[in-house]
């Protein structure tokens, strides 16, 4: 047990890892792309960090508590296998990654970050939005006492659509 408890509240750093890693990218495109496409390159350069951009926030398991997982359902970090099919990934096992029941993130239940329409890749006002998503994220985090506008959190597809 005492290993476990050595793993737990990794979801912050890997929150804080995808936050620094989305904010290098976004530092390489210019201004001006604001809402325009993002050029291949820099789509190139968001996909390879797929597997630790936070997509959603979903259940870990029946103890309440949540778990932050990329586009393809996995917890963060997992990249698509053959053989792993995010239906039957047991989010139980990943205790390292479950935001506990007592922390207000859990309280949000499943919680979309992006869409389709709104992803990251698909332009560079996209990806600040989301940036400033899983900033405020993390402040609801860190202080109890942030209140926090779950619609500032929830993407919605018709925001970006260039």
């Amino acid at each position: 047990m005492d290993n476990e408890k050595e793993f737990t509240g990794l979801w912050r750093t890997q929150l804080e890892s995808a936050i620094c890693s989305l904010v290098r990218v976004a530092e390489t495109l210019p201004p001006r792309m604001n809402r325009k496409v993002i050029s291949p390159e820099g789509a190139a350069a968001l996909c390879a960090l797929r597997p630790i951009i936070p997509y959603c926030l979903q259940p870990a398991g029946n103890d309440g508590s949540m778990i932050l997982v990329n586009r393809d359902y996995l917890p963060l970090g997992l990249a698509v296998l053959r053989y792993a099919i995010p239906e039957y990934i047991d989010r139980a096992l990943y205790k390292w990654a479950h935001i506990p029941p007592d922390n207000p993130i859990s309280e949000l239940g499943s919680t979309y970050f992006f869409g389709d329409g709104s992803a990251p890749w698909r332009s560079k006002g996209a990806l600040d939005d989301l940036i400033e998503r899983l900033r405020r994220l993390l402040a609801m985090a860190d202080d109890l006492n942030i209140p926090v506008n779950l619609s500032s959190l929830i993407s919605t597809d018709n925001e970006v659509q260039q």
